[in-house]
C-alpha cells in the first residue's frame, strides 16, 4: 500500500482546488496565528511546522503536482499483500553498503568544504549528496545557509523547511527558518504597505543625519591632535576618534533595522557552528579597513559567493569615510589621507558594534 501523505491541504484549512492566493492568503493567517513568538505552548511549534511544511509544497507549483498525484496514489485501495521476499543476500547487501559509502564520501568532503570556507565547492557537493540520500537534513541546511548568505531568502526559507522535515528536532534549522519566514513576511507586509516602513525611513534618516552632521564637525573642530606621536595618525583629534566610531554605530544600528543587513549571529556561524569568512576578515578591518575590503573582493570572487550583509556593511562604511575625508579638507587639522586610509578601522567596528546593538534589543 502506497505510503500516507499528510494532507497539507487539511493544515492550511483549504480545498483541494484552492488558487495561489488563497493557499498565500490562509497561510498568512496561520503563521500570525501560530508563530512560537505569539504562544508559549510547546504545541504551537508543531503546529506551525505542519504549516509551513504544507505552504512549502503547495505554493511551489512542480511539488504541488507531485504531492497531488502521491496524494491520489494513498487513497487508493490497496492491493493484496505480496508473499515475504526471500532474505537478501549478503551480494545485495554489499551492492547496498557500495551504494551508501559514496554519499558517505561526499558529506565528509562536504564538512571539509565547509571548514575551509569553500562555499562554491560546498554548494555543488551538498547537491551530490542529496542526489544520493536525498533525506539528508544537513545538506539541505548547508544550502540554506548559503542561499542566506546571497540574501536569497526565499529559497534560504525553503533549504531550512526541508531540513526540518528530515531533522524535526533540530532546534538550529527550526531558528534560522523562522528567522528567514520572519524576514519574508516582513517584506511581504512591507511591500503591501502594513509594514513598519516609517521606523525604518527613520532609522536610514537618522543614519544619514549622523554622518552629515559628523562631517560639519570634523570640518570645522578646532581641536587639537591627540596623536601626535603616532605617525600614521597624529593629527587624528579626540573629537575625530569619537565621531569615526559613532558614525559607525549609527550606520550599523540603521542598516540592521532596515534590515538591509541578516541578523549578525547568522552571518557570523555557519551550519556546522564554525565562524564564516566574513568574520574572519572583520578582524582584519580592525588592523586595516581597505585591505579588508580588498580581501573580501578577492575571497568572493574566489568562492563566487558575496556575502550580502558584509557587502553592504562594507560599502556603507566606505561611504562614510569617503564623507569625512571631503570634509578633513576643509580642516586646517586634520590630514585627510589619514581620514582615509585608517578611519574605517575605527568605523568599521563601530558599524559591527551597531549591529550587534540592534539585532539584541530587537529593534528589527
Amino acid at each position: 500500500m502506497p505510503t500516507p501523505q499528510p494532507d497539507h491541504y487539511r493544515a492550511l484549512g483549504i480545498a483541494r482546488d484552492s488558487t495561489p492566493e488563497q493557499i498565500r492568503s490562509a497561510f498568512r493567517k496561520l503563521v500570525l496565528k501560530y508563530h512560537p513568538d505569539r504562544s508559549k505552548d510547546p504545541k504551537t511549534v508543531d503546529t506551525f511546522m505542519r504549516i509551513t511544511a504544507a505552504y512549502e509544497v503547495l505554493s511551489d507549483p512542480e511539488r504541488k503536482a507531485n504531492y497531488d498525484r502521491l496524494l491520489q496514489l494513498s487513497t487508493q485501495p490497496s492491493r493484496p499483500t505480496a508473499r515475504p521476499s526471500a532474505p537478501r543476500s549478503s551480494a545485495a547487501s554489499s551492492s547496498s553498503r557500495a551504494r551508501q559509502a559514496p554519499a558517505s564520501d561526499a558529506v565528509e568532503r562536504l564538512r571539509e568544504q565547509l571548514r575551509r570556507g569553500k562555499l562554491f565547492e560546498a554548494e555543488i557537493t551538498a547537491n551530490e549528496v542529496l542526489r544520493e540520500n536525498p533525506k539528508s537534513g544537513f545538506a539541505y541546511g548547508v544550502l540554506g545557509d548559503i542561499a542566506r548568505t546571497r540574501g536569497d531568502y526565499p529559497r534560504a526559507s525553503k533549504m531550512y523547511a526541508f531540513a526540518l522535515q528530515m531533522e524535526p528536532g533540530s532546534a538550529h534549522y527550526l531558528t534560522r527558518h523562522l528567522e528567514t519566514l520572519g524576514i519574508l513576511n516582513q517584506r511581504t507586509r512591507s511591500a503591501s504597505g502594513s509594514g513598519s516602513s516609517g521606523s525604518k525611513a527613520a532609522a536610514f534618516l537618522i543614519g544619514v543625519v549622523s554622518v552629515l552632521l559628523a562631517g560639519m564637525f570634523v570640518a570645522t573642530s578646532p581641536e587639537k591632535s591627540a596623536l601626535a606621536g603616532v605617525t600614521p595618525v597624529d593629527t587624528w583629534t579626540v573629537g575625530l576618534l569619537a565621531v569615526l566610531a559613532l558614525c559607525g554605530v549609527a550606520v550599523g544600528a540603521a542598516l540592521s533595522i532596515a534590515r538591509l543587513v541578516d541578523r549578525f549571529d547568522a552571518t557570523g556561524s555557519t551550519t556546522m557552528g564554525r565562524i564564516t569568512p566574513w568574520v574572519a576578515l572583520m578582524f582584519v578591518a580592525v588592523i586595516n579597513f581597505w585591505a579588508s575590503c580588498f580581501l573580501f573582493l578577492v575571497v568572493s570572487s574566489v568562492q563566487r559567493v558575496f556575502d550580502n550583509s558584509t557587502s553592504r556593511l562594507l560599502a556603507a562604511v566606505g561611504g562614510v569615510i569617503a564623507f569625512l575625508t571631503l570634509s578633513a579638507l576643509v580642516s586646517r587639522q586634520l590630514d585627510p589621507l589619514q581620514v582615509f586610509l585608517w578611519g574605517g578601522n575605527v568605523s568599521y567596528v563601530g558599524a559591527v558594534c551597531g549591529w550587534m546593538v540592534a539585532d539584541a534589543l530587537g529593534a528589527r
